[in-house]
């Protein structure tokens, strides 16, 4: 977890410092998701775990809470599904 973190505050100070940009739509377009399902098996995350994965990067539609309230589900048009 850490090194997540660190890379984040990385990205996040080189791209304050206008030293490079980093360009995520082509990368999460390119995601099979049989092979990230594989990939989450073989590490050993629960079948749960990778259900709600899938559902989340694998759906068209998407809603956020709003004061503890769904709002009206809006398509993913960019990224992974």
């Amino acid at each position: 977890m850490d090194g997540i973190l660190i890379a984040n505050e990385a990205i996040d100070e080189a791209q304050r410092l206008n030293k490079f940009k980093v360009d995520f739509e082509k990368t999460y377009d390119s995601v099979d998701l049989n092979y990230l399902d594989s990939v989450m098996a073989n590490m050993n995350f629960p079948t749960i775990w990778r259900k709600w994965i899938s559902e989340c990067v694998g759906t068209e539609k998407a809603s956020v809470l709003v004061n503890g309230c769904p709002a009206d589900e809006f398509p993913l048009e960019r990224g992974l599904c």
